[in-house]
């Protein structure tokens, strides 16, 4: 090949309309497992770190966040259980994803970008290792309900509540009556 003469382009258009298959591909099948609770955004995000999962860091954050589950737990935290004695699982919405994002600009001390500019955040974006896993973190603290201590805090005793809670619990097991 002389100096006059182009050199072959190092991706084909063929290579490159290959590798976006195979990137919808992975998202949508990472978003389905997401979305029936197979799988969790932990488990999701972590495999995004690795060489097979490199296709999900172009993945939208808020569409990840929303394709999500969680369980549902009563007021005491016991899981709610269906008729089917399965525990219930609890869809995320778009605008709890869209507060999600909101939350983690909030707590490092970042502008809030407007709406349009918030839906284009991706996988990437989140765990970008120059933020040191702060926004990780900060989308941690989000998920965390903080709830109470026990119920009736603060103004009743924690003896009288969790004297409550586990005669209740032995109540449901079936090992004595209260009537």
């Amino acid at each position: 090949m002389s100096i006059t003469q182009a050199a072959p382009p190092a991706n084909s258009v063929e290579k490159l309309a290959a590798a976006n298959a195979r990137a919808v591909e992975v998202r949508a099948e990472w978003l389905t497992r997401m979305h029936r609770g197979e799988t969790t955004l932990h488990e999701t995000v972590q495999f995004a770190t690795t060489r097979d999962g490199r296709h999900l860091l172009g993945l939208g954050l808020a569409r990840l966040l929303a394709a999500q589950t969680t369980l549902e737990v009563d007021d005491n935290g016991l899981p709610v259980r269906d008729e089917n004695g399965q525990q219930k699982r609890r869809k995320w919405t778009r605008a709890k994803a869209d507060r999600a994002i909101i939350h983690i600009h909030q707590t490092l001390s970042m502008p809030v970008p407007e709406a349009r500019r918030r839906s284009l955040l991706t996988v990437k974006w989140l765990i970008d290792g120059r933020t040191g896993g702060r926004r990780v973190l900060a989308l941690a603290d989000f998920q965390t309900t903080p709830g109470t201590p026990y119920p009736g805090f603060p103004y009743a005793p924690m003896t009288t509540i969790v004297t409550h809670a586990i005669e209740t619990a032995t109540t449901r097991r079936g090992t004595h009556d209260v009537r």
